[in-house]
């Protein structure tokens, strides 16, 4: 029996998942259906995300709610990399851990422990989630990212599947109250496979030139969600 009085049909797609993020579970279940409904959420590409097996999402980041709008539209929990801020002390720590979270503390070099739990998340078959571009935007323009999604996709051997969304307009940086005027969209697109290259783990030209295919792709993908974004916004309207 579900939490809630609907079925997510959660427990149908791989038991396994959902038994190790228990928070992840229930907040998947309280949020999808007001989420998708508040927000008008217009998800595209969702069947790029493998049913199984590991990967690695890498999304762009423009409000501290993606995960969260991610959530709400995959089928599959995500572990993604989140800042040690968040699991500053005891109660949060363990409601972030069950939550399947991985933290980073860049000042303690908790980046290559985020990395390292990464690949062994993605090698078991698990969906380890990265915002290359490492914090949110300011302005809504895509930065350039940072090669730790490079380095769980090269040494983990799974497929980085690029997402873009639409939250810049939804709930930017600073912004209080959020924008329900306009829908959200979520497009993901083809995974991105890099096989043959296991034996240049360490490699930080390779890390790079990988990093930025998939910052381009983003990049791609962003433009179509908010094409599509402008022209679901004109048909309200209209």
């Amino acid at each position: 029996m579900g939490l809630l009085p609907f079925d997510l049909g959660l427990r149908g797609a791989n038991p396994q998942e959902w038994e190790e993020v228990p928070v992840y579970e229930v907040l998947k279940r309280l949020a999808s259906r007001p989420v998708q409904e508040s927000f008008d959420v217009e998800a595209r590409g969702l069947a790029n995300v493998p049913d199984e097996g590991g990967g690695v999402i890498a999304s762009n980041h423009a409000s501290w709610f993606d995960p969260v709008f991610l959530g709400s539209v995959l089928d599959r929990p995500v572990h993604w990399m989140a800042k040690a801020g968040l699991f500053r002390n005891p109660i949060t720590e363990t409601f972030f851990e069950k939550a399947g979270q991985i933290k980073v503390d860049r000042i303690s070099g908790g980046n290559q422990a985020a990395v390292d739990k990464s690949v062994e998340l993605a090698r078991e078959g698990r969906l380890s989630g990265i915002f290359p571009e490492g914090s949110r935007t300011i302005d809504g323009s895509l930065r350039r990212g940072r090669t730790g999604v490079a380095r769980v996709a090269v040494r983990s051997g799974q497929p980085v599947v690029p997402v873009a969304l639409t939250s810049y307009s939804i709930l930017p940086k600073h912004a209080r109250v959020p924008n329900l005027d306009d829908p959200l969209v979520i497009n993901a697109g083809e995974p991105m496979v890099y096989h043959g290259v296991e034996d240049r783990v360490g490699d930080v030209d390779l890390y790079r030139k990988i990093t930025d295919e998939v910052m381009d792709e983003i990049g791609r993908l962003l433009e179509q969600a908010r094409t599509l974004q402008r022209q679901l916004a004109y048909d309200e309207q209209v």
